[in-house]
């Protein structure tokens, strides 16, 4: 590394050592941003099709192309916009997020023990 700076500041000078390289082909926009992030988790919330027992990534991929909400989706776009969730759901749908837990774990990670339900 050492090498290339020495060889790019005695051919191009201490501004192109210290500044970034300027990108060449912009960056792509996401697919799934808004009202098509939510017909995407819509359908995923949804019943899954007759003769399956739930929706898999390729089969929403497909689903969303087919319902023409957009032109073309990879799978792998499918799962990354359904795994980065920007917004969070609402308390009241959901419900308080440690109310169903019931064990405690000590500092080391281990069991501490179940702790009982509140009267």
């Amino acid at each position: 590394m050492m090498a290339r700076v020495r060889e790019k500041l005695v051919t191009e000078g201490l501004d192109a050592v210290l500044t970034r390289k300027k990108r060449d082909t912009p960056p792509i926009e996401p697919i799934f941003v808004g009202k098509r992030q939510a017909q995407l988790i819509a359908l995923a919330c949804s019943k899954p099709p007759a003769g399956r027992a739930r929706w898999t990534v390729r089969l929403l991929a497909e689903q969303v192309v087919e319902r023409k909400i957009v032109e073309s989706a990879h799978f792998n776009t499918v799962a990354r916009a359904l795994k980065k969730r920007y917004q969070t759901a609402p308390q009241g749908i959901l419900g308080h997020p440690t109310e169903g837990q019931r064990r405690v774990r000590s500092r080391n990670g281990g069991r501490a023990g179940g702790i009982y339900p509140p009267r």
